[in-house]
């Protein structure tokens, strides 16, 4: 999904731990000192500021794929090299958290809050893969890469359109789009917010991609749309179960979230097909029943944290219970605060059958 922003980028890779020097992991393992349990306000604190650092860093290199050329090679390095070793942190958290989820001892509040930072990691390991898979992208259209190149090749690249012109917004056509028709019936009269997957064809490709469709509760503005949205996604859960999140942020607007049951042969499908694909639309449904769609169009690396994840989605046992305590759990405090939709039209797999019940949505 594209976003248009006129206005410099300002991007901050971010630092390591306590300001210590980097070091491998093996040895972090070997010398790692554990934390007493009075300290998990602490290491709670290090791991949601991290978390929140890398969802903003995603949010600004998802701007930044639109005009790579205002970033320079120390800075994709930078950011690249420091959520490298941010991942290989990630043991040393999770060390400290399974020490603490293993103490006798734990209050209820505690125990509760060791589950939640074990959350959290996934949170944490998929922003940092996510960031990793968007620096190694835009690495080759940072603005050295581009004065390395010859006349002759920035010549070829700018009429090939491998290099953006800045300053150029692009007009992107969508072609006919078919989905469901009684899916979209169901869908369309769900009471909002809701939130529903799918999948469509498109009239110029063989194969069918997925769809994540939102009707919010209320309309959002043109200008919003316009000016595109973040998309993250990551898997929340325990050693016993987990659920996937995905989380929409519309600038200026509202901020979106709902979980899914990996355990389902809808979301299974669906997921299944955006990874295989590396592409998928998005359809943002109002009242009226108009359809406003976004497109991929940044291919596999958006889905790098999903294509990670899906051998556990394949493989979770993720019960309907469970998921519905998930789900009763994060609308209470939900992380990143946001309006949480309910996912519906899961119930029937004839909803992804595009050979009859075909309905056209025409581009205007």
């Amino acid at each position: 999904m594209t976003t248009n922003h006129e206005s410099a980028i300002e991007i901050h890779a971010g630092g390591g731990w306590a300001g210590g020097e980097a070091r491998s992991m093996a040895e972090r393992e070997q010398e790692q000192n554990f934390y007493p349990i009075s300290e998990i306000g602490f290491i709670g604190s290090l791991i949601d500021e991290r978390v929140h650092d890398f969802d903003q860093l995603r949010r600004d290199l998802s701007r930044a794929q639109d005009q790579p050329h205002m970033l320079d090679d120390a800075t994709v390095d930078r950011i690249h090299l420091v959520h490298t070793e941010s991942l290989e942190l990630a043991s040393s958290f999770d060390n400290q958290l399974d020490r603490w989820s293993g103490l006798g001892t734990l209050t209820p509040g505690q125990r509760a809050e060791v589950s939640r930072l074990q959350q959290q990691m996934v949170r944490y390991r998929d922003g940092c893969q996510h960031i990793i898979a968007m620096a190694e992208g835009l690495k080759k259209d940072t603005i050295d890469a581009i004065l390395r190149m010859s006349d002759e090749e920035v010549g070829r690249a700018v009429l090939s359109g491998e290099l953006p012109v800045p300053g150029r917004k692009e007009k992107h056509v969508l072609p006919k789009l078919v989905v469901n028709q009684d899916f979209m019936v169901e869908f369309t009269s769900s009471k909002a917010p809701c939130f529903g997957l799918g999948l469509v064809e498109e009239d110029t490709k063989s194969q069918p991609t997925g769809f994540l469709a939102l009707r919010p509760d209320r309309a959002i503005p043109p200008a919003v749309s316009d000016a595109g949205f973040s998309f993250g996604h990551s898997l929340l859960g325990t050693a016993n179960f987990e659920v996937v999140y995905f989380g929409f942020q519309f600038y200026g607007f509202e901020t979106y979230s709902v979980l899914i049951n990996p355990n389902h042969p809808v979301t299974q499908a669906v997921l299944t097909t955006m990874v295989q694909t590396g592409d998928y639309f998005f359809f943002a449904i109002d009242a009226g029943g108009t359809a406003t769609a976004f497109r991929s169009e940044i291919g596999e690396e958006n889905l790098a944290g999903l294509t990670t994840n899906l051998p556990r989605i394949l493989r979770s046992t993720t019960t309907e219970a469970q998921y519905r305590t998930a789900v009763t759990q994060f609308k209470k405090h939900p992380d990143p605060p946001s309006i949480v939709m309910s996912w519906v039209c899961r119930e029937n797999m004839e909803y992804l059958d595009l050979t009859t019940q075909r309905l056209d949505l025409m581009p205007t």
